[in-house]
C-alpha cells in the first residue's frame, strides 16, 4: 500500500472501485459527541464542507483584495536574495532580536505568506476535491493528477492541514509575543 499514515484499520478493496461509505468507521466513543456522532460520520464530513467553504471564500476574498490593492507585490518575493535574507530572519526570531518594525515583509514573511497562500491553499483545495468519489467519478483526470491514488490525496491534505495548522500556531504566539513585548518596553521605558 501507499499509506503515509492511516487512522482507521479498514482495508480497501483493490478489485473494484470504492465509495466514502464503503470506507466508513465506527469512531471511538471520545469523537462520538463531536457533531456528526452516533456512527454518523456524514454530519462530521457535511461540518467539514462547511468549514472548507468558508475558508475558500475568505482565501479568495484575501487574494482578490491583495490583486486589488497591489498588496501581492509587497508580498511576492522578485530575487533570490529573500532566501539567505528568511534564514537571517529566522535566526533573529529564534535568539529574540526583534527586528525593527517596516513598511513590508522581511524576507521570512514573505516567504511564510507566498508559500501559504499560492502554495499550501491550493494543494489543499485540489486534494480535498480529490478525495471526493462523486466528483472523481465525473472528473477522473482531478484525481490522475495523484497518481490515480485517492490515499495519495488524503495524505497530502492532512499534511497540509498540519502545515496551516503550525503556520496558525506560530503566527499567533509572535503576535501576542511582540504585542506583550511592546506593552512590557513601553511601561518600562514610559513611553
Amino acid at each position: 500500500d501507499n499509506w503515509w499514515i492511516k487512522f482507521g484499520k479498514k482495508v480497501m478493496p483493490k478489485d473494484r472501485l470504492w465509495t466514502a461509505r464503503d470506507e466508513a468507521e465506527t469512531p471511538p466513543k471520545a469523537v462520538m459527541a463531536l457533531p456528526g456522532g452516533n456512527h454518523n460520520l456524514g454530519t462530521g464530513r457535511h461540518w467539514h464542507f462547511t468549514a472548507a467553504i468558508l475558508w475558500v471564500i475568505t482565501g479568495a476574498i484575501y487574494i482578490g483584495y491583495m490583486l486589488l490593492s497591489g498588496e501581492w507585490a509587497r508580498l511576492i518575493p522578485t530575487s533570490w536574495d529573500v532566501i539567505p535574507g528568511a534564514l537571517t530572519m529566522m535566526g533573529n526570531y529564534l535568539t529574540l532580536n526583534i527586528p525593527p518594525e517596516g513598511a513590508s515583509y522581511n524576507p521570512l514573511q514573505q516567504l511564510s505568506y507566498a508559500f501559504i497562500v499560492f502554495v499550501l491553499a491550493p494543494i489543499q483545495i485540489l486534494t480535498g476535491l480529490a478525495m471526493s468519489p462523486a466528483l472523481t467519478g465525473k472528473y477522473p483526470s482531478l484525481l490522475k493528477i495523484f497518481g490515480g491514488q485517492r490515499q495519495i490525496a488524503r495524505s497530502l491534505h492532512f499534511l497540509a492541514m498540519v502545515g496551516f495548522s503550525v503556520f496558525i500556531l506560530i503566527h499567533v504566539t509572535m503576535t501576542i509575543g511582540f504585542h506583550t513585548y511592546d506593552s512590557i518596553k513601553r511601561f518600562v521605558t514610559g513611553s
